[in-house]
């Protein structure tokens, strides 16, 4: 017998799908390639967009907390879990966005 669950996406779909259709993690993951990483950096900053509309006044490490009660493979992917978003993963992934400057990569004229 199948076993489902439910999980509370709301407001979350739509902007994972913006960012998906606007192709914003592959874009980032194309400039900056960071290889050897389970969650690239371009969906490591997708997840913390996604982040930031329920979840903004908290702590980077209390993330996975966040994606707990998410249907995380249809946000961000399949392969990728609410325990890897943890705050190494995306404080290196910020780390790497500061590095390569943060305006160079979000303006485009």
């Amino acid at each position: 017998m199948e076993q489902y669950e439910s999980k509370i996406m709301q407001q979350l779909g739509i902007v994972s799908g913006v960012c998906n259709e606007i192709k914003l993690a592959e874009t980032i993951d194309r400039i900056i390639h960071k290889p050897q990483r389970k969650v690239s950096v371009g969906k490591a900053v997708q997840a913390m967009i996604l982040n930031a509309m329920g979840f903004s006044n908290r702590a980077l490490y209390l993330t996975p907390d966040f994606y707990n009660t998410k249907p995380v493979d249809i946000l961000l992917g399949d392969g990728i879990q609410a325990e890897d978003l943890h705050d190494d993963s995306l404080g290196t992934a910020l780390d790497a966005v500061y590095e390569y400057g943060v305006t160079e990569l979000f303006y485009m004229p």
